[in-house]
């Protein structure tokens, strides 16, 4: 968001069922959300943030992007992103849940 603006992060416990439908296994995650109010993404920019290409433009923080996606997805994880042009763009990172308390 070039110009400023709001980010809001909020972050949840989920229990994901076969029956969800996502890309991961059933069980406990922590989903953090983090959206902003920003410009949102326009059909001219890529649809695959995550994916390195000789092609990526490291400006913007797109390679920041690559960087997280590959964190999470190593930790088992995943990331998804909903952008609406003029709405703002939402970023949810399910990481598993630790089955230990924590000390």
């Amino acid at each position: 968001m070039p110009d400023g603006g709001a980010i809001d992060v909020r972050a949840e416990n989920k229990r994901l069922r076969p029956e969800d439908g996502m890309a991961l296994a059933a069980g406990r995650y922590v989903k953090l959300t983090i959206s902003d109010h920003g410009d949102g993404l326009s059909k001219n920019q890529p649809h695959n943030l995550f994916k390195l290409s000789s092609k990526t433009k490291v400006e913007g923080g797109r390679l920041d992007l690559i960087l997280a996606h590959s964190i999470v997805t190593r930790n088992n994880g995943a990331v998804s992103v909903n952008s609406t042009v003029r709405v703002g763009t939402s970023f949810d990172i399910f990481l598993p849940a630790s089955e230990e308390a924590s000390a």
